[in-house]
C-alpha cells in the first residue's frame, strides 16, 4: 500500500472507531431512558385503586390489599376478603399464593378463578 492508502485506511478506522463510540453511548441512554419509564409507570400504579388494577388486568398483591380492595377480585366478596385477610394475618403474610387454598369458603374452582388476579 502507498502512503495515501495507509492515511485514507487510518482515517476510515478512525471514524469507525468514533461512530462505534457514539452508538455504544446513545444505547446506554436508550436502556436508561425505558428504565425511568418502567419506574416512573411502576410508581404510578401503586396509587391506584384496587378497582382500578382490576380494570388494567394488573394483579393485586395479596399481603397489601385491604379486605375492601380484595372484593375487586372476581369471586371474592366481603366475607370471603374478611376471611382472607384473617388468614394473611395469622401467618404474619402469605409466602405462596397456594396458601389462600386454607381460607375456609375458597374452592379448588374459586382458588382457580382468583389466582390469575393475585399476586405476592
Amino acid at each position: 500500500m502507498n502512503r495515501g492508502r495507509q492515511k485514507g485506511f487510518l482515517i476510515f478506522l478512525l471514524f469507525l472507531l468514533v461512530l462505534n463510540c457514539f452508538l455504544a453511548e446513545n444505547r446506554n441512554r436508550a436502556v436508561m431512558k425505558s428504565d425511568m419509564v418502567i419506574n416512573e409507570y411502576s410508581f404510578q400504579t401503586e396509587r391506584l385503586s384496587a378497582y382500578q388494577k382490576m380494570t388494567l388486568g394488573l394483579p393485586l398483591n395479596l399481603n397489601k390489599e385491604s379486605a375492601e380492595g380484595l372484593t375487586a377480585i372476581p369471586g371474592i366478596g366481603k366475607s370471603l376478603a374478611s376471611r382472607i385477610v384473617k388468614e394473611r394475618i395469622r401467618r404474619n403474610g402469605f409466602k405462596d399464593i397456594n396458601e389462600l387454598k386454607a381460607v375456609s369458603g375458597i374452592s379448588k374452582k374459586t382458588f382457580l378463578k382468583i389466582a390469575p388476579h393475585v399476586t405476592l
